[in-house]
């Protein structure tokens, strides 16, 4: 596969990341997640859908068939069954569901439902490996000038890759205004194990990731870019339209879905005729006052003052982008 856009060094630390946090989800804030429609209710009590940790546990230890997750994730649009999308992104980069930071899982499910709910089309993974690259995220072990440390929850970044070349534009003028928050303020606390439904999720090792490999930098391969002009081209289109990170966060917690879970239906095929069971996490509708707590969750200050209403497809008045050849 070949490289698009900014080239570096693989970064790599040799200092041993900090232990992890002890837990803070509890049964209750887990039971609270479901209540809100973000997770699974437990249905089988021989091998439950999640399973709080237990009070005097240090680090994850996972039962057979687990993995661990994170609250925050759920609040993102995480869900299992987890996505095609999910699954490949995961495997791409050769990480764990916990080696995500939550904007991150903000970001894919932001994709995901853009692709899905404004395109229509299926998530589409080189335009994915066009707009982002991943970075290895570490901290600093001491004072100013000391060496980096590796982190255990969240090492992988992706983000918007900068311009190709010296001068040019950047991927992120070309994408939707994107913006997330800029605290996630313990989430590290959240972890939790969650069943691996149908073994989809790479299993937990605990394996710290201390180098960047090159496969974070690849971008789709130069015979095939030409093909996502179109695709390109509805992006634009739909930021030219107003619709951005806010517009797509509304929009899917308003239809109560999970981007990132894998649904019976696609999002442009949740018709009021359809059959929505197992599409949507609930049936009933978000107040304005939830819809903004979940808006202001994941873009923080960058929240507008009202939920922005841009409907998705197949909804009256959505965007309609006919004219643009998306493949």
């Amino acid at each position: 596969m070949a490289r698009q856009g900014e080239r570096s060094e693989p970064l790599s630390v040799i200092f041993e990341a900090d232990p992890w946090p002890r837990s803070s989800a509890t049964e209750e804030k887990l039971v609270r997640l479901v209540d809100e429609g973000l997770l699974r209710p437990r249905t089988d009590p021989s091998r439950p859908e999640w399973i709080a940790p237990r009070p005097e546990e240090e680090v994850p230890h996972p039962p057979e068939g687990y993995v661990v997750s994170l609250m925050e994730y759920h609040k993102k649009g995480f869900g299992v069954p987890a996505s095609r999308f999910m699954r490949g992104l995961l495997y791409h980069y050769e990480i764990e569901l916990h080696h995500l930071p939550p904007n991150s899982v903000s970001q894919a499910a932001i994709f995901a439902t853009l692709c899905e709910g404004f395109m229509g089309v299926e998530p589409h993974w080189d335009l994915w490996l066009w707009f982002f690259k991943a970075e290895l995220n570490t901290v600093v072990s001491g004072g100013k000038g000391s060496p980096r440390k590796a982190v255990r929850v969240g090492s992988c970044i992706p983000q918007l890759r900068g311009p190709a070349e010296k001068g040019g534009r950047s991927r992120a003028d070309e994408y939707i205004v994107s913006k997330l928050t800029a605290s996630n303020k313990g989430w590290q606390e959240g972890w939790f194990y969650l069943r691996n439904d149908g073994g989809g999720l790479p299993p937990y090792t605990g394996r710290v990731i201390k180098n960047r490999p090159d496969r974070w930098f690849y971008g789709p391969p130069g015979i095939d870019q030409h093909r996502l002009e179109g695709l390109r081209e509805c992006i634009r289109i739909l930021r030219q339209e107003g619709v951005d990170a806010a517009a797509v966060v509304a929009a899917f917690h308003r239809r109560r879905l999970l981007p990132l879970m894998d649904r019976p239906l696609y999002m442009w095929e949740m018709r009021a005729s359809a059959d929505l069971h197992g599409t949507r996490m609930s049936s009933g509708t978000l107040s304005g006052e939830a819809l903004m707590r979940r808006i202001r969750d994941a873009l923080g200050t960058n929240a507008p003052e009202v939920p922005p209403a841009i409907p998705m497809r197949p909804s009256p008045g959505y965007i309609a982008l006919v004219s643009v050849i998306l493949c």
